[in-house]
């Protein structure tokens, strides 16, 4: 359901649109002036704004002229309402930035056309081309610390003045936000349910949470009692296309899924990153899924593995053992480090805050040059 900001200084005209609007089934929100108008903008991220053109402190234009300035709000379309029909008011409206006008007294019908309109042409619309450097993680198996590799990857690359993004593609059971201490219901599994139009660069933004270190995360449901709602490819393509822009590197956690949505990320992505562990069977399987994914023709620098020491063992494979099992680069190994994992999840932070300089954090720093370079 698309969500439509209506700002009008006319408390009645304000009320009968928003009914009007809320009986053709869109979400409203209601702004009595300019400025109120731009906050809720801001805060919200309607999919479409219907202005009127002549109010007091600040006009219809201005109103425009501010959201079209900030990154933020600058895409989302606007529909100015307008009891002036001359040309050369309209020729205003459109050098703000207007993209549609609906002359006054409004037709019902007609505004929720040219609503409807918008809403399909602007999801529609080409991405730009993405600014992110998309990482895809990848188990091997379940249990092998990947998310807890991630989280903290995504601390190091924020610290370092990058903006991360960790989405967290296991639309139930995932534990990205639950490791950093982000709860919230409003999850990746409310968009799912709705249609791929929905996925619109708005909507994602309003469910992204954000820790304290300034790194955002997608919040998915989790517990044995999560409503399962699987990630079609469609959905996810478009997840990464509009939040392409969000930030300077997505980090993407698949679980072990390997499927037809995991292809479509995997192809979007400038890296893969396979996680196991040292023994015989978490390689086996490593080896299997990039085998996989060199079928799918995705090799050579694009994937490398990360092996992750959970126990600790008097018989473990050499890092050249692995290497030639793996026939894939290995972009490092992570010592041992229970107790301090331990910690973190209690303390629901990453290792890193805990303890910077610990032989297993600063493994995890090494991989850095990996990503970035």
């Amino acid at each position: 359901m698309s969500t439509i900001l209506i700002i009008d200084d006319d408390v009645n005209a304000l009320k009968l649109l928003a009914y009007t609007l809320r009986k053709a089934g869109f979400d409203i929100l209601v702004a009595q002036n300019g400025f109120e108008g731009l906050e809720k903008a801001e805060q919200h991220l309607p999919d479409l704004i219907v202005a009127d053109l002549m109010m007091p402190k600040m006009d219809g234009y201005e109103v425009t002229r501010r959201l079209r300035a900030n990154p933020t709000t600058q895409n989302i379309p606007i529909i100015m309402l307008t009891a002036k029909s001359q040309v050369q008011d309209k020729v205003a409206g459109f050098e703000a930035g207007v993209d549609d006008y609906v002359t006054k007294p409004v037709m019902p019908a007609e505004l929720i056309a040219r609503i409807k309109a918008h809403l399909a042409r602007h999801a529609a619309a080409p991405i730009a081309k993405s600014r992110a450097r998309m990482v895809a993680f990848l188990g091997a198996k379940g249990g092998t610390g990947l998310t807890t590799l991630l989280v903290n990857l995504g601390m190091m690359l924020q610290k370092e003045d990058h903006e991360v993004l960790l989405i967290d593609f296991q639309t139930s059971g995932g534990t990205i936000c639950q490791q950093l201490g982000l709860t919230n219901n409003n999850n990746l599994l409310t968009l799912l349910s709705k249609p791929p139009a929905a996925l619109t660069a708005q909507n994602l933004n309003r469910i992204l949470l954000k820790h304290k270190s300034g790194m955002k995360a997608t919040p998915t449901t989790h517990g044995v009692y999560a409503r399962y709602q699987p990630l079609e490819p469609v959905q996810a393509k478009a997840i990464l296309n509009r939040l392409g822009n969000a930030a300077d590197y997505l980090l993407i956690d698949l679980g072990t899924a390997l499927n037809k949505t995991a292809e479509v990320v995997i192809k979007e992505c400038q890296q893969v990153c396979i996680i196991t562990e040292p023994n015989l069977l978490a390689l086996d399987l490593a080896r299997r899924a990039i085998q996989y994914l060199s079928d799918l023709g995705v090799s050579g620098h694009h994937v490398g593995a990360v092996v992750v020491n959970r126990s600790r063992s008097a018989h473990t494979f050499t890092f050249e053992q692995i290497k030639t099992l793996l026939e894939v680069e290995l972009w490092g190994t992570i010592a041992p480090a229970p107790e301090l994992a331990f910690q973190a999840v209690q303390a629901r932070t990453p290792m890193l805050t805990l303890q910077p300089g610990h032989v297993a954090v600063q493994q995890i720093r090494q991989l850095l040059p990996v990503l970035t370079g």
